[in-house]
């Protein structure tokens, strides 16, 4: 059987969409390519345009339009999904998927239309910079979701969502959670770990934060907190690793104070030991449609390794985190609560709840029986 996936970001683009993409399919005893565009997340251009990761062929398309034209997100879509259609369609394939993203939904859609081929959907909330009307037009004229012969969604509070939004029966949906490798992310000794802590001028307390710096993981309340909490509690300093538009500001912050430190993107390959290295590791997001019904793959990263998560209790995280169990839970967009938590998560004993976290994982969150809930979609609709 091959699939074709149209995806917005692929390894070695460590994305948290690129990193599902890649841990279900080299799963998945079929034929897999993926159709993902040259340029990376962050700009740059990846060397090789194509090439065969595990049992999946990448193939980078050059299809994002210049910045210098098409300024209006509908045109900037519209060429985009040209450009990714053409070199779909020299493609061979049996079933064609996608996540919900234009304009590779979009293309997808025209891929199942013209071919008259199995068309799977993999749903998240409407992302942040998508315009609303292009998404009126995909989902509410051309009603691609229900065209679809499968959808796929992240949790089970987004497969209602999707079920409410969009009148798709349950039966039409599956939930394939997100999962961990938990041999990677484990616990790892203490002498592994030292010399890392000592690189960054041995902080009593590190609290971190991975990924993207924006609003939508609530970065904003972070650069306006930070300098309060550091200036009242010397003994703990803030590490940051991404990019993003508060780049800059968390830039500036670090001249300021000593104990804001911005590394750059490591391999994830590292990760495992950064986690660990933290005291607490954050993930501040506000609410969201996205936050509410969709769980971060850092979080169940970070607990597997047996670190102490400090989450908003949106329902993605809530989903995962029971407070003072296997984490902890701030009240989401409540700068006060955050600050009180975070200072109560830093003074308490929580080797239970790193345990806890680690178990929460082995029990619940596993890449195998994901992969094998798609491999069943698969099956079903050829």
């Amino acid at each position: 059987m091959n699939i074709l996936v149209l995806h917005n970001t692929f390894l070695p683009d460590y994305t948290g969409s690129s990193i599902r993409l890649y841990n279900l399919l080299s799963r998945v005893p079929y034929n897999m390519s993926v159709l993902t565009p040259e340029k990376k997340v962050n700009g740059e251009y990846f060397k090789l345009k194509e090439e065969k990761i595990k049992n999946i062929r990448v193939k980078r398309a050059s299809a994002l339009s210049p910045d210098s034209i098409w300024k209006w997100h509908v045109l900037r879509y519209y060429y985009h999904e040209k450009k990714i259609f053409n070199s779909s369609k020299k493609e061979h394939f049996d079933i064609i998927q996608s996540r919900s993203l234009p304009p590779y939904i979009v293309s997808a859609y025209k891929l199942h239309k013209k071919f008259n081929k199995p068309f799977l959907v993999e749903v998240h909330p409407n992302e942040s910079d998508v315009n609303s009307f292009y998404m009126f037009y995909i989902f509410k004229i051309l009603k691609v979701l229900e065209s679809a012969s499968h959808v796929i969604t992240l949790t089970n509070s987004l497969k209602k969502w999707i079920h409410d939004q969009y009148g798709i029966t349950e039966e039409k949906i599956s939930v394939i959670n997100n999962g961990v490798d938990s041999e990677k992310f484990k616990p790892q000794t203490p002498h592994l770990i030292e010399p890392m802590r000592e690189k960054l001028g041995n902080p009593e307390k590190i609290v971190m934060y991975a990924g993207y710096l924006d609003s939508i993981n609530g970065i904003n309340m972070l650069t306006e907190l930070m300098p309060s909490i550091v200036e009242d509690n010397p003994q703990i300093s803030f590490i940051f690793m991404g990019h993003g538009p508060f780049y800059d500001r968390i830039h500036k912050l670090s001249m300021d104070y000593n104990q804001i430190k911005l590394i750059p993107t490591v391999n994830h390959d590292l990760m495992p030991y950064y986690y660990q290295l933290s005291d607490v590791f954050i993930i501040p997001r506000p609410s969201t449609i996205s936050s509410e019904l969709v769980t971060p793959l850092k979080l169940l990263e970070a607990m597997s390794t047996g670190s102490v998560v400090l989450g908003s209790d949106v329902g993605g995280i809530k989903e995962v985190i029971k407070n003072e169990k296997n984490g902890y839970l701030f009240e989401k967009g409540n700068s006060n609560s955050f600050k009180d938590c975070l200072i109560t998560a830093l003074k308490s004993d929580n080797s239970k709840i790193a345990k806890n976290a680690r178990k929460t994982i082995l029990n619940e969150y596993n890449w195998d029986k994901s992969a094998q809930k798609l491999k069943n979609a698969y099956d079903i609709i050829l």
